[in-house]
């Protein structure tokens, strides 16, 4: 489908894809979308077209649920979940009413992604009756925005390190995205409405938009606050001879991912559960 240029055809695969959407909603209990006679087109297909005149947050709830029915034809096809086994699943049921509604009040496109994602993993864990942690961590991204997930991948994905060198280069933006967890920044305030100096270099400053800056100040005090991201505290040396000996003072000298946040950022992780087919969910 190219609905750009008036392609409103439909291939196998998104067409089955669609169907796997429709069956999604189906066996969760929410099915609410409105059949399409003519065409030939599966009933997802008919709501699909309806994207354009609904409103953003249908919008943003009905295209979740095609990606998350994209994800979990795949899931059926390497044997990690049976959908018909999830047939009046109560916590099937939850993970999907909770990530739907999550999506509905969400945007940016990694953080739907995470929440796509949660959810999939939620449902294959629903067979077994332990989407619990899915459940919680669709919470998290519930309260969480687009900079909340930046911010926490970045801290707990290894990061390249660049030398003083390279970022006194003033090409150089991959080493100067780096001073502002991976994101775009601008040598000099030409061309920002707002500018904001993040990082000043030996040879020139960065800068960035003012709101962007607090964005992202304002998600890395809340992940603080919910326990994914903790302070490290400075360390002395204290005493003489044999006593010497090593405390931690007051003092923070900066944060890292904590346990928590290591978990929840596996459950963001995409491609995690196509690392190898299981047996199928019964």
């Amino acid at each position: 489908m190219d609905e750009e240029n008036g392609d409103y055809s439909i291939d196998g695969d998104t067409q089955r894809q669609l169907e796997t959407a429709y069956r999604l909603i189906k066996f969760m209990g929410k099915s609410s979308i409105a059949a399409l006679a003519t065409g030939g087109l599966s009933i997802v297909a008919g709501e699909f077209f309806d994207l354009i005149v609904t409103d953003p947050s249908a919008k943003r709830r009905d295209r979740f649920i095609i990606d998350l029915g994209r994800r979990v034809d795949h899931l059926e096809k390497i044997h990690k979940l049976t959908l018909a086994n999830l047939i009046d699943n109560e916590e099937a049921a939850a993970v999907f009413a909770r990530a739907t509604q999550a999506a509905m009040r969400s945007s940016g496109e990694l953080k739907l992604r995470a929440l796509r994602e949660t959810a999939a993993k939620g449902l294959v864990d629903a067979a077994s009756g332990r989407s619990g942690p899915a459940q919680v961590v669709i919470g998290f991204l519930d309260r969480m925005t687009e900079y909340h997930v930046i911010v926490l991948v970045w801290e707990c994905d290894p990061q390249k390190r660049y030398p003083l060198g390279a970022m006194d280069d003033p090409k150089n933006a991959e080493a100067h995205s780096s001073a502002f967890y991976g994101q775009p920044v601008y040598v000099g305030p030409e061309g920002l409405s707002d500018p904001v100096r993040i990082s000043p270099m030996r040879t020139h400053n960065l800068y960035v938009e003012r709101s962007e800056k607090l964005s992202f100040e304002l998600a890395h005090a809340d992940l603080v606050a919910m326990g994914l991201l903790k302070p490290d505290y400075v360390r002395e040396t204290v005493g003489d001879g044999r006593r010497k000996t090593t405390r931690i003072t007051a003092e923070i000298d900066g944060y890292s991912v904590s346990e928590l946040g290591k978990t929840v950022r596996a459950y963001l992780a995409e491609g995690s559960l196509d690392a190898s087919a299981g047996a199928r969910s019964e």
